[in-house]
């Protein structure tokens, strides 16, 4: 049941915004009884920071499938987590980062900002991980990473026809091979 209100959630959340969804709309939609709800969320500051931890375990393994592919230089490796990225860009139904957006609304809430600052951490982690040992200053360049990643979903969800995902594989290319 936990699993099915996360993904009523998660679906009405992304689509619409956390602010304009409400419990109630939630409990509609995934049929059950109000103390069912709350017996698996306390409140729905539960239910977003829930949200969030579940997008951000498939996202982090969708990262690491691309970047434990089939390539074997290291510079591959990063490119793949650019190919994964303009796959999701492209995706029907993409409006940007859920883990930006539910900073935009609710980044007073600690929990919920903590758990986006996660999951960036783990992308930056993950991309210095795979450049470690192989530039003089890994954690720079992780960064400067991140910044083309960040910047192309921040295209993506403005102006998709401009193909953002592609050109920051290109921009990510170029870092590289100036490394």
């Amino acid at each position: 049941m936990r699993e099915r209100i996360l993904a009523v959630a998660g679906e009405l959340f992304y689509g619409r915004g956390i602010r304009a969804v409400g419990v109630d709309e939630i409990i509609a939609k995934t049929g059950i009884a109000k103390a069912t709800f709350y017996r698996h969320f306390p409140s729905k500051e539960d239910l977003i920071v829930s949200y969030l931890d579940a997008r951000r375990e498939r996202l982090q393994a969708a990262f690491i499938d691309c970047a434990e592919g089939p390539a074997t230089r290291w510079q591959d490796r990063v490119l793949n987590v650019f190919d994964g990225l303009m796959r999701n860009l492209r995706m029907p139904g993409f409006r940007g980062c859920a883990f930006v957006m539910a900073v935009a609304e609710h980044g007073d809430l600690p929990r919920v900002r903590e758990a986006a600052r996660v999951y960036k951490h783990f992308l930056r982690d993950g991309l210095c991980a795979l450049i470690d040992g192989h530039v003089p200053e890994p954690l720079r360049l992780s960064e400067q990473l991140m910044l083309i990643y960040e910047g192309a979903i921040a295209t993506a969800a403005i102006r998709p026809e401009s193909d953002p995902g592609l050109h920051a594989k290109s921009c990510a290319a170029t870092l590289l091979a100036t490394a």
